[in-house]
């Protein structure tokens, strides 16, 4: 019995710790009710569509299941002003634009409310496929090395001048 005592501490706190190394992204601030996301796909339709698919490549990566995989608090930064979260040296955004080697015009126009709409849209857009999830890596996978990171910084400062 003293044994059993013994080890349950152990087991207990060995379980926590892996229960925190799993980064969860919390989706309990995006609204869920169909009017905002309506607005939220009338929103998309007019800004967003001409570049981003769900589960397709187009100019920009599929944004199938982006949700759950990137905290909205990045995608809201990244939505109202790209440019400022690739030059802070944000990983994520640094490989998207040697991905994509395009950046995504700024939508600081848009309001709170509005990009909070089109992500309450995104949301309903839950990923589906291997092809998306391999696409998704490359918005959720920070820590790996960027590479033509200094050329791509280059073309982006000349194309922006």
């Amino acid at each position: 019995m003293k044994k059993r005592i013994q080890i349950f501490p152990i087991v207990l706190l060995l379980y926590l710790i892996s229960c925190s190394s799993r980064t969860t992204i919390d989706t309990g601030s995006i609204a869920t009710d169909s009017l905002t996301i309506a607005k939220g796909q009338a929103s998309f339709t007019k800004n967003c569509s001409s570049c981003h698919k769900f589960n397709q490549e187009a100019s920009g990566p599929p944004l199938e299941g982006l949700t759950t995989s990137i905290s909205v608090d990045w995608i809201k930064k990244f939505i109202e002003d790209p440019k400022t979260v690739i030059e802070s040296g944000d990983e994520r955004a640094q490989r998207l634009i040697v991905k994509y080697n395009e950046l995504m015009p700024s939508f600081s126009q848009l309001s709170d409310e509005e990009i909070n709409d089109i992500i309450a849209y995104l949301h309903t857009q839950k990923a589906r496929g291997k092809k998306v999830q391999g696409e998704l890596s490359i918005l959720s996978r920070p820590g790996e090395k960027v590479h033509k990171l200094t050329s791509v910084k280059m073309k982006l400062t000349n194309d922006i001048q």
